[in-house]
């Protein structure tokens, strides 16, 4: 059978009602679920423990392209007072050259914290890695959740990544990566160096986009959850 490319890449989701199937594939174990109330998204973990694989993955049905301007964002990250060993991540991938970017609100037992993780493998089969976090040391607001995204111009082939914490009316940057150069800049408490630019072509490469929760206890409504996604042309500000 033919391919027919899907160019209808912007999607904006409310959780009002579940999720479609022509644009999303929720990939879960049999005993996890989704719960949508009242405009959120809840992720439902039956059994878990910090050191368990378990999480949901709910993948998107396009691909943005590489040479417009666009944004990924999540909106509303909640995880209530007592979870911890948790995440909410916004994911972006390419399959070749291999390239991955995590932006996600998570808490590994050490504290709540926004971080951002970047990985790149290299013709020669070497990774490339570097990450920032920000964490209730550097922004008390941090704790409370809030909201995340990942902006591409491609004028200057930049990802910026960005939180909003819950209650703030502006975006910080967390970090950002040019990918012409290679250059990543961290924000607050980074680690790795710079990539090897280039690898990424504007016109040949096309970014997937996952959601993906992660918890080390049972969940029940209300417990993680999301209140929106918006897959959209970026604006300026």
């Amino acid at each position: 059978p033919s391919l027919e490319e899907k160019t209808d890449w912007q999607r904006t989701e409310t959780f009002d009602s579940p999720l479609s199937n022509d644009y999303w594939q929720v990939w879960r174990r049999n005993v996890d679920s989704l719960a949508y109330d009242e405009g959120e998204l809840s992720f439902i973990f039956a059994t878990s423990t910090p050191d368990s694989d378990a999480d949901t993955e709910i993948s998107y049905a396009r691909t943005l392209p590489m040479d417009e301007d666009w944004q990924v964002v999540l909106d509303d990250i909640y995880a209530a007072a007592g979870l911890s060993y948790f995440n909410i991540e916004l994911e972006l991938e390419i399959a070749s050259p291999e390239f991955e970017c995590e932006l996600s609100f998570e808490d590994y037992g050490d504290g709540r914290q926004f971080a951002v993780y970047i990985g790149q493998q290299l013709p020669s089969g070497n990774w490339e890695y570097a990450s920032a976090y920000v964490s209730a040391n550097e922004d008390a607001h941090t704790s409370s959740g809030g909201n995340v995204r990942i902006v591409h111009l491609a004028s200057n082939r930049e990802l910026i990544f960005e939180y909003q914490p819950d209650g703030a009316s502006e975006w910080s940057e967390l970090a950002s990566l040019n990918l012409t150069t290679g250059v990543f800049q961290g924000q607050y408490n980074s680690s790795g160096g710079n990539f090897t630019g280039g690898l990424i072509s504007s016109t040949d490469h096309r970014m997937t986009v996952v959601i993906q929760a992660q918890a080390g206890v049972a969940t029940q409504i209300a417990d993680l959850e999301i209140g929106g996604i918006e897959i959209s042309l970026a604006l300026a500000e």
